[in-house]
């Protein structure tokens, strides 16, 4: 509801009547201007703009309104916006800012109804107009989205901090950022294209060029691919803030390209590695989700539990086990605070536990 509107609603107005000529006149504040009735001749303020009965705004139903979106729904897309502009010369900037607003109302409509194509031309005619409007970039990255196109939702999102309108719409619009990112890395990782990982975050620096959050992320994406010193190179730029991630990082690379120590015995990899202080030996399960221990090395190490059960996938099934938190893991220079395994009735007197994936997919498999 705009300002002007609630104003209407919380005041009172008088009228007036011209004798012999039967035009009401009304008045309120700063009201925007009245608008003349088409079948009276009357001049009367414009409706308010109130919510619809599922919360969404509905359209104001005044005639420069009703104009402009009668031709866009004709599919005159050139002429609706024409006659936008033109109201930007007539209207106050309250006024035209609220036609604005139901143009993009009307964006949404056909989001809704999925017609995402003919929703994508209208928002591309409204931004050659108006450039750097917050509103309509996030209304075209939400269509991206909807499209399956997330980097260009994201080069949306990105514009909007270029000339953010408000603190709130910048870090609205981060967060934004940070949620597409993460998915869209997800997303690419699930399926292992990791050289289009690289490229990703390489496409995202470019972007923010002062973001050290992606020089990190694209270190550990190039080690993936074996580029370690392009990702060595790229650490070497990462700022003072996060200097403690990228020695982290280093060290992780360094694990990658040597591979964790191991000791093969047959057909099986035991590595060493300590937990909370302690050598433990443990056999290499790259089939396992989360790492394990035996019940009897959890208490001797004085592990805690935490009252949880997890259900997991190991080389020999699925299985569920207790929850335990063990004070830290470490491999090589890698550690691994407050880390979380699972109890289990291991009977192989060799070893006390299954080393993971979630320690392995850090640290990288073993190299014989």
């Amino acid at each position: 509801m705009r300002g002007w509107s609630v104003a209407l609603l919380g005041t009172g107005f008088f009228a007036g009547v011209l004798a012999g000529v039967g035009v009401v006149f009304w008045y309120q504040g700063e009201s925007p201007p009245a608008v003349q009735d088409a079948v009276t001749g009357a001049m009367r303020p414009p409706a308010p703009h109130l919510p619809d009965a599922q919360g969404a705004v509905a359209p104001r139903h005044d005639s420069n309104s009703d104009r402009v979106l009668t031709l866009l729904r004709e599919g005159r897309v050139e002429a609706g916006l024409n006659a936008l502009e033109q109201f930007e010369r007539s209207l106050d900037r309250s006024a035209h800012s609220a036609l604005r607003e139901d143009v993009l109302a009307e964006i949404r409509r056909w989001m809704e109804n999925a017609r995402l194509e003919e929703a994508l031309r209208l928002s591309r005619a409204y931004q050659d107009r108006y450039l750097h409007d917050a509103g309509l970039l996030g209304v075209l990255a939400d269509i991206y989205l909807q499209l399956g196109r997330a980097e260009d939702a994201l080069l949306s999102l990105f514009e909007i901090l270029d000339y953010p309108p408000s603190v709130a719409v910048a870090q609205t619009t981060r967060d934004r950022i940070l949620t597409l990112q993460r998915t869209h890395a997800e997303g690419l990782s699930r399926r292992r294209e990791f050289q289009a990982l690289v490229e990703f975050y390489a496409w995202l620096l470019n972007l923010d060029p002062n973001n050290d959050r992606y020089r990190l992320a694209q270190a550990e994406w190039l080690a993936e691919v074996g580029e370690f010193e392009r990702a060595e190179a790229l650490l070497g730029e990462v700022g003072t803030a996060r200097s403690d991630e990228a020695a982290n990082m280093r060290a992780r690379l360094g694990l990658i390209e040597a591979g964790i120590p191991v000791e093969r015995q047959g057909d099986r990899l035991i590595a060493e590695v300590l937990i909370s202080g302690r050598p433990v030996r443990m056999l290499v399960d790259t089939g396992a989700t989360m790492s394990s221990l035996s019940l009897s090395t959890l208490r001797r190490l004085g592990a805690r539990r935490t009252g949880r059960t997890a259900t997991v996938v190991t080389a020999s099934g699925v299985i569920t086990a207790p929850v335990f938190v063990v004070d830290e893991v470490i491999v090589g220079d890698l550690t691994f605070p407050n880390h979380r395994v699972l109890g289990l009735d291991l009977e192989d007197a060799g070893v006390a536990g299954l080393l993971g994936m979630d320690v392995l997919g850090t640290t990288g498999l073993p190299r014989l």
